[in-house]
């Protein structure tokens, strides 16, 4: 039976048939309370099923970073610096590829008192690549001639 809104209103119907297509061409039952054809909303919640799918993966990243990402502290020397921060970035993006150049790999430097020409900078690395990383800003300081093998720790916990 074909009626409008309104006296499908006053029958307490939920839905009803107008017989004609709605602005998109769908020929489907109508909601009273919103006039809203059946096919409309259906096609909607398609679109935003859709959309809510397509950034599953990125959200899973962002959880995955979140959880296995940490803040390390290391003393590196000032002309090291940028280079250091490219390879922590680069651990970082062959870990979550998904996440570059959406999450910011950033490194936040201050100078450091201890030993003239290093500074103490915050980088941010996977908990599985910390000691390797670690390992990398070692290497810098010794091969800026900054420290030797065996004064390496008695530095650092003047650093820190």
């Amino acid at each position: 039976m074909t009626m409008t809104r309104a006296p499908a209103a006053q029958a307490g119907l939920n839905k009803y048939d107008t017989g004609k297509p709605c602005k998109n061409g769908h020929r489907a039952m109508r909601y009273t309370q919103s006039g809203t054809c059946e096919g409309c909303l259906r096609a909607s919640q398609q679109r935003a099923q859709a959309v809510h799918a397509a950034g599953a993966p990125e959200r899973a990243a962002r959880k995955q970073f979140a959880l296995h990402v940490v803040s390390v502290a290391e003393r590196v020397p000032d002309a090291q610096l940028g280079s250091l921060q490219t390879m922590a970035e680069a651990l970082l993006s062959c870990r979550f590829p998904s996440l570059a150049g959406l999450v910011e790999f950033r490194c936040n430097p201050r100078p450091c008192k201890a030993v003239s020409g290093t500074i103490q900078a915050t980088f941010l690395v996977h908990v599985e690549d910390r000691q390797a990383f670690h390992g990398l800003c070692d290497n810098a300081l010794r091969a800026a001639s900054m420290i030797d093998a065996h004064g390496l720790a008695a530095r650092m916990e003047s650093v820190q």
